[in-house]
């Protein structure tokens, strides 16, 4: 995917994990842990070539839910989005379906090590 993205001349990959199963999410195609290690990989080999080439290629990736809501106490809810957000270079999601939950995303600091 990194080699296709250089000679075509883009900027990365868009992974949208609605297609793992989005209608079946006792048996999806892959685990999301798996689909996380996957999305890990991508990202630590595109910025080796990033830095031999000085060209960019980044992945986006979106899950299944989607969102980033929060309990009461400022803790994510959704593991698995959180995941796919610390192992990308961005994350598309709903932000769940209130206030608390938008702000509290616009306002994290991501990174693998946490949510800041």
């Amino acid at each position: 995917m990194i080699e296709m993205a250089k000679y075509y001349g883009f900027d990365g990959w868009f992974v949208n994990e609605e297609a793992n199963g989005a209608f079946d999410q006792e048996q999806p195609v892959l685990k999301y842990e798996d689909m996380v290690d996957i999305l890990n990989q991508f990202t630590e080999q595109a910025k080796k070539e990033s830095e031999k080439t000085g060209d960019d290629i980044g992945i986006i990736s979106y899950t299944n839910s989607g969102t980033l809501e929060y309990n009461n106490s400022s803790t994510p809810i959704n593991n698995k989005s959180v995941l796919y957000a610390r192992n990308s270079d961005g994350y598309l999601t709903d932000f769940g379906d209130n206030a608390y939950s938008n702000e509290k995303y616009s306002e994290a600091k991501w990174n693998k090590s946490g949510i800041r």
